[in-house]
């Protein structure tokens, strides 16, 4: 069959069609050729299956995907509000405490006299020399080797030295002595008040050399 005949007989089906004459056979060729397009149509309907809103397995939506968005930036952010660092190296907040190193840093915690091992910390050769290259007062070195009043323990400071004091029995107020010191001994500052009239007035400080400064107020025990 030619196609003008092919185009005629779809032509002659269009119109019985429209004036009610579905009834009637139609020729072979039109049959299969409406078959073609309804099976097309059917492929088609098949390669797009129709999504329930409401199915599990319904594709993710744009919104659906952003709710559950764990991408590095969200994680961040949520990281932030919970207070909660991630990255980035954590700054220290406060004054950075060092850890003594050297051979007195044991006696951390025990008091001036208080013997470990054998020896004291006033009792140590290298505490001693740091005295002797700063003071040059005999009496005030043997006050501080000699005192007869309380004391307190050593202590470390925020810089990493070790600070000892003490006192006169029953004037701690108006006489007492202060050792500030590096744990190995090298550096040392020595503190001295005297004064029988006022608590508060200026204490003496000695470094190496015997170089002297006055500073207000009493030796400190820590």
């Amino acid at each position: 069959m030619t196609n003008r005949t092919a185009i005629s007989a779809i032509a002659l089906t269009m119109l019985l069609t429209t004036t009610g004459c579905g009834g009637k056979k139609v020729s072979g060729n039109t049959a299969n050729a409406t078959q073609t397009a309804e099976a097309n149509t059917g492929a088609a309907n098949e390669a797009v299956p129709e999504v329930d809103a409401n199915s599990e397995n319904a594709p993710a939506t744009e919104e659906a995907a952003a709710e559950n968005d764990t991408t590095p930036v969200k994680n961040l952010v949520a990281a932030h509000k919970s207070g909660v660092v991630r990255i980035g190296p954590v700054k220290p907040t406060g004054p950075v405490r060092i850890a003594p190193t050297g051979a007195l840093a044991r006696y951390v915690d025990m008091h001036p006299r208080e013997v470990e091992g054998g020896r004291s910390f006033l009792g140590e050769p290298a505490v001693r020399r740091a005295i002797a290259a700063s003071v040059r007062d005999a009496g005030v070195r043997n006050f501080i080797y000699n005192y007869n009043g309380p004391d307190a323990p050593i202590a470390k400071t925020r810089s990493g030295r070790l600070i000892a004091w003490g006192c006169e029995a029953h004037n701690c107020g108006f006489h007492n002595w202060a050792v500030s010191i590096t744990p190995d001994g090298a550096s040392a500052e020595v503190c001295y008040y005297h004064d029988d009239e006022r608590p508060d007035g200026s204490a003496t400080w000695y470094s190496r050399g015997g170089r002297t400064a006055k500073r207000a107020g009493n030796c400190p025990d820590q």
